[in-house]
């Protein structure tokens, strides 16, 4: 998996902090800094968009949730402040809610964390609804590698006969 970080459109390499871009919505808005990250990619606008937010510990998840419709992304991750172990709190919002596990997103909020300190290879853990992820990163040239362990996977309540015959027909699939 790769990951090109781009503040502005055509960026794929570090960029001094006196660079970044910045955003302030509205007056009475924090100045957040974010980041456009296309995963699943090595070139900028050729992959799963996310905007990641780094320091999102001060806002409000239905800040949150607002940032993440003015953006237009499908997904969007806010992380708040590491604690003494290294981890750091997330939450990723789609256009509609908040989900409690998306992979790009955090695979994105792991390569924008290892763009801002540095280094060939970093190792990071988000904790997302009590639920801890680690992710492995290592720079290329221009792009960022990651994988993570998501852990054991999670399933909702099993649908019911009626339910699934009406999303079968919903799709135009014979049950």
């Amino acid at each position: 998996m790769c990951s090109t970080i781009s503040p502005d459109v055509g960026f794929t390499g570090p960029r001094p902090a006196s660079d970044r871009r910045r955003s302030t919505t509205a007056q009475d808005l924090p100045d957040l800094e974010f980041f456009h990250v296309d995963v699943f990619t090595d070139r900028p606008l050729g992959g799963n968009g996310v905007i990641v937010f780094p320091d999102a510990a001060s806002i409000t998840g239905d800040l949150m949730l607002r940032l993440t419709q003015e953006m237009r992304q499908f997904e969007s991750i806010f992380l708040g402040t590491a604690d003494a172990a290294g981890r750091s709190p997330a939450r990723i919002f789609t256009t509609e809610e908040e989900l409690e596990f998306a992979g790009h997103p955090i695979l994105g909020a792991a390569t924008v964390l290892h763009f801002l300190h540095g280094g060939d290879a970093m190792r990071s853990t988000f904790v997302l609804a009590g639920r801890h992820v680690d992710v492995s990163t290592t720079r290329n040239d221009t792009t960022y590698t990651a994988s993570m362990n998501q852990g054991p996977p999670r399933s909702g309540d099993p649908i019911s006969d009626s339910q699934g015959c009406r999303g079968a027909a919903s799709t135009q699939l014979a049950p």
